[in-house]
């Protein structure tokens, strides 16, 4: 059974459940959101759960929602240890043909604004070095990040918008109001 099946079975238990792309939570009808808010964290506090089986889990309700609470509760029950899993995740995600819209909340809203989390999300999330993303999935990736770049403070972005500028499959995704490096006094 998948990590989908999983919180599907999971939430069911709980008397929620999907019909016909509409969510019922004993009988009363909820959004995607309103069923991150409410059972996501529940989900990720799961006692017998050990912490890479919350992350797993909690990766599988954000598949199964594509809700931004999910994102939230992910990063605030993130076990440390787990760090590189996280970001694995978040990277195969922003691979995937269908844009992953509460991913790319929570990079635009949490993750890019934060001056303290946007240098690694960044690197992270772009993969560390564009001169290695070549397949269609990492380089639609290197595309959505650049797109939501524009919080990024400048020094940890400075390296990659260059080389993006001299891409020609990259250069559309950098942001518009992107003229070039600031100017040096």
């Amino acid at each position: 059974m998948d990590a989908v099946e999983r919180v599907r079975a999971w939430l069911a238990d709980r008397d929620v459940v999907e019909d016909d792309g509409v969510w019922l939570a004993r009988g009363e009808v909820l959004s995607a959101d309103e069923v991150a808010h409410e059972w996501a964290r529940e989900l990720l506090e799961e006692p017998y759960l050990n912490p890479y089986a919350r992350l797993l889990l909690g990766f599988g309700l954000l598949d199964l929602l594509d809700a931004y609470p999910v994102t939230v509760e992910i990063r605030r029950a993130l076990d440390p240890s787990l760090t590189g899993e996280f970001w694995a995740n978040y990277r195969l995600r922003l691979e995937a043909p269908k844009p992953p819209e509460a991913i790319l909340e929570s990079l635009w809203t949490d993750l890019f604004v934060d001056e303290d989390t946007a240098p690694e999300a960044f690197a992270e999330v772009l993969g560390n070095d564009l001169r290695l993303l070549h397949t269609p999935g990492e380089l639609r990736r290197a595309r959505r990040v650049l797109t939501i770049s524009a919080p990024v403070p400048w020094t940890a972005k400075d390296r990659a918008y260059r080389y993006a500028a001299t891409r020609p499959d990259l250069r559309p995704a950098l942001p518009r109001e992107w003229e070039g490096p600031p100017e040096q006094p």
